[in-house]
């Protein structure tokens, strides 16, 4: 049975009062809940990654329905613009919250990480979306730009990788099926705790008390963005990703969960048939953390799973 890392509720008792009250539905049970989150959040402080200084600016295109898109590229300073690596960089959020400004942290710490430019994509959130692939689609626009604009920006189309947190995770897995119809070349993927399978919506016994992403949050989620098609099967695999069935397109995969994660069964699923069709895949499960473990403050274990992450990353240079 999982239970959590000692080290993630080191000093912050608040946790496992707080999981179990998630989904609370009483006025009573929400106010508990509201008050152990006052407690805890003062307590958190963000693990802090080697900061670079960027140039940093907004750029604006739109997507196939002529939706305007507001995406954030970042360049690390005294690099040129000639034949660089780029991160495309995806934010969480269920698929029905976060923006790029939200994110703006992450995206640096990614970018700190890599050394290398980073486009941080801004893509609708469901339920707003008219079609079930908006949002995919508007991860795909990003991409189109940069190859559009590959030369005054300096990129090295050969060396795309794409970043997806959670849900973002589950765009950038969707985005591998037009790159390879396109015939574009995606040097390589990572994809932190993603969100792949519409069917991880039923409770997870064995993690009860234990999750922070609750089966009912990802219902909601799902169900944002597929609205009555959730759980139809027919739906390509850039909407859902487990609905995969080549998995020798995608390049070579970083996949990392921690095991009290409903996405843990479904991320290490997606890894094994990524190694099973001969992709390089690179899978780590954390014992004893939660989905978006980083949200809760610095820990042990942090300096090792960012130092994963940076090596992955620097495979690109």
């Amino acid at each position: 049975m999982p239970s959590l890392n000692p080290d993630l509720l080191a000093g912050k008792p608040e946790i496992l009062k707080l999981l179990p009250l998630l989904d609370a539905k009483e006025p009573s049970l929400i106010a508990q809940r509201d008050h152990l989150l006052q407690q805890l959040l003062p307590k958190i402080k963000r693990y802090r990654v080697l900061q670079l200084q960027f140039h940093v600016k907004d750029v604006m295109y739109h997507a196939r329905d002529g939706y305007q898109l507001v995406s954030r590229l970042y360049w690390p300073d005294g690099l040129t613009h000639y034949k660089q690596p780029l991160i495309l960089y995806i934010h969480g959020g269920g698929l029905i919250s976060g923006t790029v400004n939200q994110d703006d942290q992450g995206a640096r710490d990614y970018a700190s990480l890599a050394n290398t430019p980073l486009l941080s994509l801004d893509y609708r959130l469901a339920p707003d979306n008219n079609n079930v692939d908006d949002l995919v689609t508007d991860a795909l626009a990003g991409l189109q730009w940069v190859i559009k604009h590959q030369v005054e920006l300096g990129i090295d189309i050969n060396k795309i990788q794409i970043v997806g947190v959670s849900a973002g995770g589950c765009l950038a897995a969707g985005l591998i099926p037009f790159a390879y119809e396109h015939h574009w070349s995606i040097a390589q993927l990572m994809l932190i705790y993603p969100m792949l399978d519409d069917a991880t919506i039923l409770n997870q016994p064995e993690l009860t008390g234990l999750i922070t992403w609750t089966p009912q949050m990802n219902a909601m989620g799902w169900k944002g963005l597929l609205k009555d098609r959730i759980g139809d099967e027919t739906l390509p695999s850039s909407v859902v990703p487990m609905h995969t069935q080549d998995y020798t397109i995608f390049p070579r995969t970083y996949i990392e969960v921690g095991d009290c994660d409903i996405f843990a069964k479904e991320d290490q699923i997606f890894a094994s048939n990524l190694s099973q069709a001969g992709v390089n895949c690179q899978l780590y499960v954390y014992e004893g953390l939660p989905h978006a473990f980083e949200t809760f403050g610095v820990a042990p274990y942090l300096s090792s799973i960012y130092a994963n992450r940076q090596s992955w990353l620097l495979q690109n240079k």
